[in-house]
């Protein structure tokens, strides 16, 4: 939805010197908005589950990674090198609060195991 309505939404909520260079920035950072939402949602039950260590570490090792790639994909693609550096960070935050999330789900259904028997 949001490749297809970002020429219009740009035309209205700026002007029309920005449709050439934002257009194509906007679908690659509505995917990754919603990988970042997914890695957040996954993020609140961690919190809930008193991990906050394991949250610290997804987003250090995702802010590096954006670093990194932000380094290495502006100087080829400019703008939307930036984007994708982006997205791909917000992959690798959903990736590891993923893992984490199932790490500390086995682990405390291994522990609830233990003390019902």
């Amino acid at each position: 939805g949001m490749y297809l309505l970002a020429p219009f939404l740009i035309r209205i909520l700026f002007n029309e010197k920005f449709i050439a260079s934002a257009a194509p920035v906007l679908p690659v950072l509505s995917g990754g908005f919603i990988l970042y939402a997914l890695g957040n949602m996954i993020a609140q039950i961690l919190i809930a589950f008193n991990s906050i260590r394991l949250l610290l570490t997804a987003t250090t090792v995702a802010f590096f990674c954006n670093l990194l790639l932000n380094f290495l994909f502006i100087r080829f693609w400019d703008v939307v090198g930036a984007a994708w550096a982006t997205c791909l960070s917000y992959f690798i935050f959903s990736v590891l609060m993923t893992v984490f999330f199932f790490r500390e789900l086995k682990q405390r259904l291994d522990e609830d195991s233990c003390h019902a028997v």
